[in-house]
């Protein structure tokens, strides 16, 4: 056993570790992910000299770090992804502190990757876990390593960011996740890019801080800021490195950018792939004012939840710069009258010609419980969906027609596959040419792969917010 270098424990059901673990002097990874019934961590732990991984990520019952662990010179990586196990019934019954020990990460020289991150459940309980103490004295220890690379963590506000990047001198690591703000981060799918930046709450007298780290940012969640009214006021500049983005119940945010203002000089977001939009009651507009060359370039994924004040998505001179836009969804937006609006200095220009292409890359439009929806793009018939395949609509009662789809005489959406809706939704549809209507039918299945005939069924993602929203009213255990 003194030769073993790697113990992989991880999703077992141990519930200690042996005093025994210290023989194992030549370990340099040491596995216990996911291991739900692991209370505590043996002072033995401190014998592993030569460790050089230690991965404590997943349900683990773990409260805290033996002093110990700063005796791990060597150690390089250090994952801590406590979570408080669905075991413990209420906040009494387990320490609400991560207990980390002043001096321990100071004395890990040699870290290159650090992550300290709390969740209960699919909810970030970080903020129940410092104190302000507690968390100058973390910060100002995280500020000592100089060989880390990647860095997970969280700081309770502003200032503490501020104060770390001051001493830091440079927010330039390899990979980075942090969360910044009071409030509590209800995680959605974890971020897949390598450098995130999550704000839940207000930033405090100064946006500094978030506009340093967010420059060099690939993900950027911002939610529950009472007082931001555009993202554009957090500086174009500093977004030209964002791929995902995400904003969620920002209450006064009523556009995203305003493409008017003189200091938005360069192009808006050119390597965005994934917008998402969530829970804005006063969003009126995704951009006031026309986008510069090379704006949202590269976005293939836009969603918009829970908007109740806008009215329409797009204005057809924006989306058709949207030239990599694939899919398309749109949901419990209760004033949605329409997706695409033409406008009127642009009608003669469409009219004037034979075809046109609103986007030639766009494969799935999906529309649900928007209860004022009656277009998806009107006015005119001569356009081209080139790369369009599927369109799934629910619950949305004032649609009555799908003349999108036709200019009269052909079908403009060569490539369309399918089209999903409820039986009574589509028999209840009105066509200008009753023809147009037999050659869409065979994309419109009457029953699905099972047999079952089509109707208009919650959408599991509505009911995934519609839940959220009510857990948010009543707290969380």
């Amino acid at each position: 056993m003194h030769s073993l270098c790697i113990l992989d424990l991880s999703r077992t059901e141990i519930k200690s570790l042996p005093s025994s673990l210290s023989n194992l002097v030549n370990l340099r990874g040491l596995y216990l992910k996911g291991c739900s019934n692991l209370e505590e961590l043996p002072s033995q732990v401190g014998a592993l000299k030569q460790l050089e991984v230690f991965d404590l990520t997943g349900y683990t019952a773990i409260k805290y770090l033996p002093r110990e662990v700063g005796e791990l010179t060597r150690l390089k990586r250090l994952i801590v992804g406590f979570q408080r196990h669905s075991s413990f019934k209420t906040t009494e019954e387990w320490n609400m502190k991560l207990r980390v020990p002043t001096g321990i990460i100071p004395k890990l020289q040699l870290l290159e990757e650090l992550s300290l991150y709390v969740k209960y459940g699919s909810i970030c309980v970080d903020k129940e876990q410092w104190d302000d103490e507690s968390m100058e004295v973390v910060v100002e220890e995280l500020c000592r390593l100089e060989h880390l690379t990647y860095l997970d963590a969280y700081f309770q506000n502003v200032e503490c960011l501020e104060h770390f990047l001051h001493h830091r001198k440079s927010v330039l690591f390899r990979r980075f996740q942090f969360r910044v703000g009071t409030e509590i981060s209800w995680l959605f799918p974890a971020p897949t890019q390598e450098r995130c930046l999550v704000c839940q709450g207000g930033f405090g007298t100064s946006h500094a801080a978030i506009m340093e780290t967010l420059a060099h940012c690939s993900y950027f969640d911002l939610g529950y800021h009472r007082t931001i009214r555009k993202l554009s006021e957090l500086g174009l500049a500093n977004m030209k490195e964002l791929k995902e983005c995400r904003i969620e119940d920002c209450d006064k945010m009523d556009t995203l950018f305003d493409g008017d203002q003189q200091q938005e000089t360069c192009a808006l977001l050119p390597n965005l792939k994934k917008l998402e939009i969530i829970s804005l009651p006063e969003l009126r507009s995704l951009c006031d004012g026309p986008l510069l060359p090379g704006s949202l370039s590269k976005l293939k994924l836009l969603k918009l939840f829970c908007c109740d004040n806008l009215k329409k998505v797009f204005q057809l001179g924006i989306i058709r710069q949207l030239c990599c836009l694939e899919f398309l969804r749109v949901q419990d937006c209760s004033n949605m009258k329409e997706i695409i609006e033409i406008e009127e200095e642009m009608s003669m220009s469409v009219a004037s010609h034979t075809l046109n292409v609103i986007s030639y890359n766009i494969k799935e439009i999906a529309l649900s419980f928007l209860p004022e929806l009656v277009s998806i793009c009107r006015g005119f018939s001569n356009f081209e969906w080139p790369s369009l395949e599927t369109i799934y609509i629910s619950q949305c009662p004032k649609l009555k027609s799908l003349s999108f789809l036709s200019n009269g005489t052909n079908i403009v959406a060569p490539a369309l596959k399918k089209i999903k809706g409820s039986i009574s939704w589509w028999e209840a549809l009105e066509w200008e040419d009753n023809d147009i209507k037999q050659r869409l039918q065979p994309f419109f299945p009457l029953v699905d792969q099972d047999g079952n005939k089509h109707t208009d069924r919650t959408d599991s993602a509505f009911v995934f917010l519609v839940l959220l929203k009510l857990i948010k009213e009543v707290g969380y255990p």
